[in-house]
């Protein structure tokens, strides 16, 4: 785990996770060598071979030292190394479960409103320099996309979404660094 002497990510993914409970985790590949990870990842399935905690359930980290957790596939409990003690591990397989639970709430009914939502959480934890520069990122993107040759038409409410899921993600990969996924179920 990030030291919170280097990172405030730590803590940033607990706050994310006291606003979108059962939806914030770390991600770890239960992939012994490389060799099992660039096989799965060829086939798109490191996801499906990784293990999941919850931010929030490790908890706040007693000091500035290095943080570990200790997880095997296949086991329903891993361990935080620093102060022992269990840890709930969620399976690919068990989080989809979850996943598809929260996608029956009314606040991810629409994606429009699900990605304004999070962008805005985004910005409150990003610091005052990344949210001045947001402007500055979307302008990058949009130009970015006007060069990609489109195979399917887009609304403007569909790009307007697909805008605000990248500058989401590129603010809290460089500002806060995590990783954004936003899933939606097919229609």
């Amino acid at each position: 785990m990030m030291r919170s002497d280097i990172s405030r990510q730590h803590e940033l993914l607990i706050k994310l996770e006291e606003r979108y409970p059962g939806c914030v985790f770390y991600a770890a590949a239960c992939l012994e060598n490389i060799d099992e990870f660039d096989r799965a990842y060829d086939t798109a399935s490191v996801a499906e071979q990784s293990v999941f905690f919850s931010p929030k359930e490790i908890g706040t980290l007693p000091d500035n030292k290095a943080h570990t957790i200790a997880y095997q596939r296949g086991l329903a409990n891993a361990y935080f190394c620093s102060e022992p003690r269990e840890l709930r591990s969620l399976a690919y397989e068990r989080l989809t479960e979850v996943l598809r639970a929260h996608f029956q709430e009314v606040r991810f009914n629409r994606i429009e409103d699900s990605v304004r939502e999070i962008r805005e959480n985004v910005l409150e934890l990003a610091s005052p320099t990344m949210r001045q520069t947001q402007v500055t990122i979307e302008q990058r993107i949009r130009a970015s996309r006007v060069q990609i040759p489109r195979t399917v038409e887009r609304s403007a409410e569909e790009e307007r979404v697909a805008i605000d899921i990248l500058v989401t993600r590129e603010i809290a990969r460089v500002d806060l660094g995590v990783e954004v996924l936003i899933s939606q179920p097919r229609q």
